[in-house]
């Protein structure tokens, strides 16, 4: 049971955390660099070639992850913040 209230904690935050990216991206105020920021994590998930292969079980998919994961925090640096305020 424990597990499983942390797996839907982990989903709730990923909805909630990506509404917030996907509201970020199509507010006029935000500047184009922090736009461009974000399309490079994007673009490194969904473009077949990466550091780690996709093949090679959980690893392919980590990697993943992690830039997914720094790309967040890292747009969450560079938003200015009344924007960031208003898409909340």
């Amino acid at each position: 049971m424990k597990f499983l209230s942390k797996v839907k904690a982990l989903y709730h935050w990923v909805i909630v955390n990506g509404l917030l990216v996907y509201k970020i991206f199509v507010n006029p105020k935000t500047p184009w660099y922090v736009r461009l920021l974000l399309l490079i994590p994007l673009a490194y998930v969904f473009i077949p070639t990466d550091f780690i292969a996709d093949a090679i079980p959980l690893l392919g998919q980590l990697d993943d992850l992690a830039v997914l994961g720094y790309g967040y925090f890292i747009l969450l640096k560079i938003v200015p913040k009344p924007v960031l305020e208003e898409c909340r």
